[in-house]
């Protein structure tokens, strides 16, 4: 498909172009990037075919049943947030968030994180945005965090109770339908999305995740972000390119940590990931050395 139609990803460059090269608005970035879509499909044939201005009819008709449950859903979610803040319980929970924090960010982040998987149960994702956008939002922006870092957080977190006991509705309905144990299959997903309850702490306190920064800090910090998930998924499954040994996979659990550690949290500097980086190095050789052993003796 890609082959034939690789074009059809124009439409997506010039959406993220629109969006973070030009500053347009999203609604014109969306109509930017839908009007080339309907350019490239009416001028440009696919396996043969062109867009006709019946296909045209249709896709209008379904595209306008598509976004009247999200009409519907904001239009509701209006109502609730209005209702919200004429009662005063957004700024109460904002306040009550700061208060039990103390004044500690790390403290706030885990109460706000905690309250969005809470607020989150059970909702679609935009309802879930726009709740935790005026309940816990405030919160995190007065403590000073960067206005994208803390909606980046509550967007996570918020969507976090699709995996996570008791809830946990994703799981439980991909247990149904594989005759699973739901529980079981809730827990092994809270496993295996372990990086989602990480990454929006790294969001708040490594900005060149969100790619803000120059480029060479995004690169490293990234790259060391990718390292870091690696190891300590490595010793989380006690398996690399074999199966770890309780030593192993501490060093490799200590590794990715040191790794994923951002330089600005809690005081830490580079060093951190400089010997996470060497701990690594010394994993891999070590790991190379094994293997060679192994084919010398086998052979």
């Amino acid at each position: 498909v890609l082959r034939e139609g690789w074009y059809f990803l124009l439409p997506l460059a010039a959406l993220v172009y629109s969006l973070f090269g030009l500053n347009y608005e999203p609604e014109m970035a969306g109509l930017v990037a839908t009007a080339i879509v309907l350019a490239l499909g009416v001028l440009v044939p696919f396996r043969g075919k062109r867009i006709g201005f019946r296909d045209l009819a249709v896709m209008l008709r379904d595209a306008g049943i598509a976004v009247l449950d999200l009409f519907m859903l904001g239009a509701a979610a209006g109502i609730m947030i209005g209702a919200l803040n004429y009662s005063g319980v957004g700024f109460t929970l904002t306040l009550v968030l700061i208060l039990l924090a103390g004044g500690s960010l790390v403290a706030l982040l885990v109460l706000s994180a905690a309250a969005n998987i809470i607020l989150g149960l059970g909702l679609p994702t935009v309802g879930v945005y726009i709740v935790l956008a005026t309940l816990v939002a405030p919160a995190l922006v007065k403590m000073g965090i960067a206005p994208m870092a803390a909606h980046m957080f509550i967007m996570y977190y918020g969507c976090l109770s699709m995996i996570s006991p008791p809830v946990a509705i994703a799981a439980f309905v991909a247990a149904n339908l594989a005759g699973a144990d739901p529980n079981r299959t809730g827990w092994v997903a809270m496993a295996f999305g372990w990086t989602l309850f990480v990454i929006p702490f790294l969001f708040v306190f490594s900005g060149t995740l969100l790619l803000k920064g120059d480029p060479l800090s995004i690169a490293v910090d990234l790259s060391l972000a990718v390292a870091g998930v690696w190891f300590i998924s490595a010793a989380m499954m006690s398996y690399a390119a074999r199966p770890l040994g309780f030593a192993a996979r501490v060093c490799h659990g200590v590794a990715g940590l040191c790794l994923f550690m951002p330089a600005n949290a809690f005081g830490a500097e580079r060093w951190i990931n400089a010997a996470g980086v060497g701990l690594a190095v010394a994993l891999f050789v070590r790991e190379k050395a094994v293997r060679r052993r192994a084919v010398a003796a086998g052979g």
